[in-house]
This record gives structure tokens, sequence and C-alpha cells, in this order.
């Protein structure tokens, strides 16, 4: 979702999502970025993020 406001409740801005009263609301983190900063963790490979962006979440919702 691009910046601005949405539905007059939520806006997102700066990589957050957040009400009009500035609690956070959501995040607007993508899956790759999320790999990215996965790899760059001390000790993480790229087999890592790809496997917790996949076959974990999968797990998480049952699916083989």
């Amino acid at each position: 979702m691009a910046q601005g406001e949405y539905g007059g409740r939520v806006r997102r801005e700066n990589g957050s999502v957040c009400f009009s009263d500035g609690t956070l609301a959501g995040s607007a983190l993508t899956m790759d970025q999320a790999v990215r900063n996965v790899v760059r963790s001390p000790g993480a490979s790229l087999e890592d993020g790809v496997r917790m962006a996949s076959e974990t979440l999968a797990e998480i919702l049952g699916l083989s």
C-alpha cells in the first residue's frame, strides 16, 4: 500500500501503519523485506530467511 490515509482510520507513513492518534495499527513490511532482514541477522543465511517465509509459515497454517 502506498503512503496515504485509508478509510479515515489508518495512515501509512514512513513504513508504519498508524491510527490518527499515532498508535501503531499494523505493518507495511513486505515478505521480500522480511527475508532481507533475516539474512542481515548474524548467523542467518538466505536459506534460513526463505524457509522462515515459506516452510515455517506453511507448517503454522497446517499446510504440507
